[in-house]
């Protein structure tokens, strides 16, 4: 029952109880003094005992005999009962205006939270000017509400982007389809032209499809195993020998180096590193793979990435050039995905022009 009350309610009602409790002990330790005080006063023999008389200063009254142990102590009983209760009522009213003097900061942040909602999300609380708790948990709340409205901003982008790439495919089978259907009496040619549009469409859904999976795969495979860099670059070069040999292109991996982490995540950094300076190299070219205890270096001489458009490879479905990367089915995730994976690594990611021509990555390890 107590669980269902405020924090002010929780805190009067305890906080009572141990008053009240204390004042009850003091007040019977005070009794037990007061009786054993009174009884020394008397001279308990039996034949003095009548002759005995004690003034209550009071009243005036005179008490004698057996009488006046009892008279006295009960009167001094309830001048302490009365004096425990008064010290009891204003304890509880003292504790009650000190708790709303001293939580009001706190239903105040309470009311500024409640009023938050999707629409004003970036919104920051006024920072109280005391320095205790309070304060602090409104800059770590502020914080909190910061990071959550980058996430919350970043995420409908995102959402909006993978809407916008995934309705472009799904747009050209449409227009492929309706096209066909004008024609009468569609053509063989105009079936093979159709089937090889729509056929391209799912190709890139495809791609979409497997780079947010693969996003969301990492992300919650924790498993860790022991790995050898140089071993990864090069299973992941022998997955694209056709291409590579298709370009002639020659492949050059140094170095190595030994560490325990998700094979699966590293695996698809590099693959798709390795995938970009394969589609987008130079007949002839050439890739380098150096690898050292503190960094992955991957270089290639492909076309290339402008250096006013650096700062924009890693967003997600940001391609340097929409036409070629469309024609050599990128799906402007690859280098997104890199980047969050890195990151869940704990590591760096850096891109570079590779003078005189193509491009240079380093990845520093943690």
């Amino acid at each position: 029952m107590l669980n269902k009350r405020s924090i002010k309610a929780k805190i009067t009602i305890i906080t009572t109880a141990v008053l009240l409790v204390l004042i009850f002990v003091l007040t019977i330790a005070q009794n037990y003094i007061t009786m054993l005080v009174y009884k020394n006063a008397i001279i308990d023999t039996s034949d003095e005992i009548a002759s005995v008389s004690i003034i209550d200063v009071n009243n005036g009254e005179h008490y004698s005999g057996a009488i006046v142990i009892d008279v006295v102590q009960t009167r001094a009983y309830m001048d302490n009962l009365l004096l425990a209760l008064v010290i009891a009522i204003i304890g509880i009213i003292l504790i009650r205006l000190a708790l709303s003097h001293y939580l009001k900061p706190v239903e105040k942040l309470t009311e500024e939270i409640e009023k938050i909602d999707e629409d004003n999300m970036n919104v920051q609380l006024d920072i109280p000017a005391s320095k205790d708790e309070i304060s602090r948990l409104t800059v770590a709340f502020n914080k909190m509400m910061s990071k959550i409205s980058t996430t919350y901003k970043y995420q409908k982008e995102f959402s909006q982007n993978v809407a916008h790439e995934l309705k472009t495919p799904v747009t050209a089978m449409t227009t492929t389809l309706d096209v066909l259907q004008l024609d009468d009496v569609p053509s063989e040619e105009d079936y093979r032209n159709a089937v090889a549009n729509i056929s391209d469409s799912v190709q890139r859904m495809k791609a979409i499809i497997d780079a947010l999976l693969n996003i969301n795969r990492q992300a919650s495979d924790k498993s860790l195993e022991q790995l050898a860099m140089n071993e990864i670059c090069t299973l992941i070069v022998s997955e694209f020998d056709t291409e590579i040999k298709e370009k002639d292109l020659h492949i050059r991996i140094v170095g190595d180096k030994q560490f325990v982490a998700n094979r699966i995540t590293w695996s698809l950094i590099v693959r798709n590193i390795i995938s970009n300076s394969i589609r987008y190299n130079r007949t002839g070219g050439s890739i380098e793979c150096e690898i050292d205890d503190n960094y992955l270096r991957i270089s290639d001489t492909g076309i290339g990435i402008p250096e006013e458009k650096l700062s924009r490879i890693f967003e997600p479905f940001y391609c340097v050039d929409s036409s070629r990367s469309r024609e050599l089915g990128g799906s402007g995730l690859g280098l997104y995905i890199v980047k969050q994976l890195v990151e869940l690594e704990n590591a760096t990611i850096e891109v570079m022009p590779n003078v005189p021509e193509g491009t240079f990555i380093e990845i520093k390890f943690c």
